[in-house]
């Protein structure tokens, strides 16, 4: 083989490689941003569900002015994007989310907070 030869199969090879390398970051990102946007959503969803339960009055089965008694649905028990925890209070439900991939500092999983109050919804991208 000539010289020519040997470096185009060089050249070749440093392409390839760099193209895996990007491709792999770039599958990694988008991952990571879709866990995150789930999660966002998914404590959105939780968080209005929380406000409604504060708002309702006792006899439909609501909170009357309290997120006491409100508690997170089955089905965000097993929740397939990650795991959600909740700290009900009398005048507040805080959440966390913790995805299923690694987040933007490459060392913690996806990471969010919610705080939820009578008046407003509060998330917090962690990580």
């Amino acid at each position: 083989m000539g010289i020519q030869q040997l470096l185009i199969i060089a050249v070749s090879i440093i392409i390839l490689g760099l193209s895996i390398y990007i491709s792999y970051y770039f599958i990694q990102y988008y991952l990571q941003t879709s866990n995150r946007e789930e999660l966002i959503t998914t404590l959105n969803k939780l968080c209005l569900s929380a406000q409604q339960y504060y708002r309702k009055p006792r006899e439909q089965g609501g909170g009357a002015g309290s997120f006491l008694g409100w508690s997170l649905p089955q089905e965000f028990k097993n929740y397939k994007n990650g795991i959600i925890r909740a700290i009900v209070k009398n005048d507040e439900v805080n959440f966390n989310a913790i995805g299923n991939y690694l987040g933007i500092d490459n060392d913690y999983r996806v990471n969010v907070d919610a705080v939820v109050n009578s008046s407003e919804v509060r998330i917090i991208v962690v990580n």
